[in-house]
């Protein structure tokens, strides 16, 4: 099995011959996974499509001939220069990744249970029928989530943005894809509060609002749930490590 292995990796890469073994190229050509877990993959002969790797050059790791170059003075001056290039290489993505702000999801969470809480009252107000106090409160919630979604944005997205670049450029375009649901659900939001045609709220627009309203509720829990259950754990996830390499 490991020399089959080898072979596969070592030479160059016949698309028909892969299409002939039943290997999805796609997966093929996408998938990774990290260099430290390479000896565990081989060790276990996962097959080929299962441990295809990202960024390092496998000819050279399974080939014999890398083991003895590396004890030879030529070897070990590529070594030591293959060395130094990497460590300027994590130094620079050491001074473009932002700062890491032990605060800041704690911060967001906080400001996600006053959003709430404040969407709340304004719907209360609103049922009870009290349409002064209902647009007080929507007022308040308007300033709040502008407020919240511009400090997500400069810190949490932004710093998220900085990470997979540096970290996983390939993953890039799929954050960008979130990123953008994201922002969409957001100026849902705005044009409901600013272009509502049932404000200013009354017994004549009561009808439209509330259902209106309702529908503004259900996109503010789906962008909250999915900061809170996806990018609030990615953020966090990314201060395990404390430089990026």
């Amino acid at each position: 099995m490991f020399s089959a292995v080898k072979e596969a990796l070592t030479k160059e890469i016949d698309v028909k011959e892969i299409l002939n073994t039943e290997i999805d190229v796609k997966k093929f050509l996408e998938m990774e996974i990290e260099l430290t877990k390479l000896k565990e993959v081989l060790a276990t002969e996962i097959q080929l499509k299962e441990f295809l790797v990202q960024e390092i050059d496998l000819g050279k790791l399974l080939s014999d001939k890398s083991d003895i170059d590396s004890n030879t003075s030529f070897g070990k001056a590529q070594n030591d220069k293959k060395s130094n290039e990497n460590d300027h290489i994590v130094q620079k993505q050491r001074k473009d990744l932002p700062a890491y702000d032990y605060g800041l999801i704690q911060s967001l969470i906080d400001e996600h249970k006053e959003i709430r809480f404040i969407f709340n009252r304004v719907m209360s107000y609103a049922v009870e029928k009290k349409y002064e106090e209902a647009t007080t409160q929507l007022d308040i919630f308007n300033k709040e989530i502008r407020d919240h979604y511009k400090k997500a944005d400069s810190e949490l997205y932004a710093y998220l943005k900085t990470y997979v670049q540096i970290k996983y450029p390939k993953r890039e375009k799929a954050f960008t894809q979130l990123s953008f649901e994201m922002k969409n659900l957001s100026i849902e939001i705005f044009y409901i509060i600013s272009q509502s045609p049932n404000l200013p709220l009354s017994d004549k627009t009561y009808d439209g609002f509330m259902k209106e309203f309702i529908g503004l509720g259900k996109l503010l829990n789906e962008r909250i749930n999915r900061e809170s259950d996806l990018l609030f754990k990615m953020y966090e996830q990314t201060n395990k490590a404390k430089s990026i390499s």
